[in-house]
């Protein structure tokens, strides 16, 4: 694996692979990574052109024909999420897909491409195709020039399930606090979620799925005594969940569901009305929620998974579980009430200063490498 350093290279034109509805993060819509990471390396002369896995519109797919179509006008690809192949109807479909789309990465490298694949997560959280999936990631293994991780965790689980060492860049995960107003008071957060203002507040923000150990949350806190707690729960409740937490299913007063779509200018309430945000994932490689509770300056109760040790472990951000330990989580929950709550909101905002985006783009530059002259 690589620890990527900060050396200047020779910029390149790159189709990068995102969803076209969220690249523009200023649009307030969704995740902000792939539009603020663009951003930063057009800095530096790097120019972009949308791509996709699942095309629609006017955005083209990665094919055989594309790639051949495009040669010596683009430089490369950036890749992401496979779910755009994978993601089908059928597995029939699926693996027609995936071998298309081997194909296409194939003539890509003969033609001097260069391919540069972003490790989100291991394997999808929700695998209808499990099989291909796993060869997904065995392809990128062959394939990509470069292969970019969050954490030396992730680098190394890579290598283990994946046979593949080289050209691993070790890049943090960028922070998001410039793709979100931050303009609202505790105060005014408070009243807006109609909370009362002596209470101590534990934030949930983020995607209900399964993995995301919402109910092991949920049984923690309802083991807590106080009539001055509360619980937020903000997020979407995904397709295939099927755990009780939900509008209707909570039994508890003191828990407030608020289920849906959060539009991004409403981040800020509820992390704001927050005293601590709490991420009890029972599996998880990097989390973009922890991401933008530290942007916030949220203290964290997250549980030790994936990337999250190497990024809070001695910062005095947070403190982390086991997880699906719902007795250590109910106690980190307890013992939050009595933390320093200024000086854990100080060691947040720190270490959301060393995710900056510019020092990312200097490091992505060096996974991107240069492209080849012809």
């Amino acid at each position: 694996m690589v620890a990527a350093t900060s050396g200047e290279q020779l910029a390149m034109h790159v189709a990068f692979s995102w969803d076209p509805s969220l690249f523009n993060y200023r649009n307030m819509l969704g995740n902000p990574y792939g539009g603020l990471l663009v951003e930063a390396l057009q800095r530096h002369g790097y120019s972009f052109e949308l791509i996709s896995l699942n095309p629609t519109g006017d955005i083209e797919g990665v094919t055989p024909g594309w790639v051949w179509r495009n040669r010596g006008r683009v430089h490369g690809f950036h890749l992401h999420w496979l779910q755009g192949i994978t993601n089908t109807e059928t597995a029939t479909k699926a693996w027609i897909q995936m071998a298309a789309f081997t194909f296409a990465l194939l003539l890509a490298r003969v033609l001097g491409y260069r391919v540069i694949w972003t490790l989100h997560n291991m394997l999808p959280h929700e695998r209808p195709h499990w099989g291909v999936d796993v060869v997904g990631r065995y392809v990128m293994a062959l394939l990509a020039n470069s292969i970019i991780c969050h954490c030396e965790y992730a680098a190394r689980a890579y290598t283990r399930r994946f046979i593949r060492r080289r050209n691993l860049f070790v890049i943090p995960h960028g922070d998001f606090r410039n793709a979100y107003p931050a303009d609202v008071t505790r105060q005014e957060a408070r009243r807006e979620l109609g909370i009362p203002e002596d209470a101590f507040v534990y934030t949930s923000f983020g995607n209900i799925r399964g993995y995301k150990g919402h109910d092991d949350m949920l049984e923690a806190f309802k083991g807590l005594e106080g009539d001055h707690l509360r619980l937020v729960v903000a997020g979407q409740r995904h397709q295939f969940y099927e755990g009780v937490v939900g509008n209707e299913s909570v039994g508890d007063p003191r828990v407030l569901m608020h289920e849906g779509k959060v539009p991004i200018d409403k981040l800020q309430v509820y992390f704001h009305a927050g005293d601590v945000a709490v991420f009890p994932y029972r599996d998880a490689l990097t989390s973009g929620a922890i991401i933008t509770a530290l942007g916030f300056g949220c203290p964290i109760i997250a549980t030790r998974v994936g990337c999250i040790p190497e990024l809070l472990d001695d910062t005095g951000a947070g403190v982390l579980v086991p997880p699906a330990n719902i007795p250590d989580l109910r106690a980190a929950m307890r013992d939050a009430q009595d933390w320093n709550l200024t000086e854990r909101t100080r060691a947040a905002h720190a270490v959301a200063d060393t995710l900056g985006w510019d020092r990312i783009a200097l490091q992505t530059m060096e996974a991107y490498g240069p492209p080849r002259t012809r």
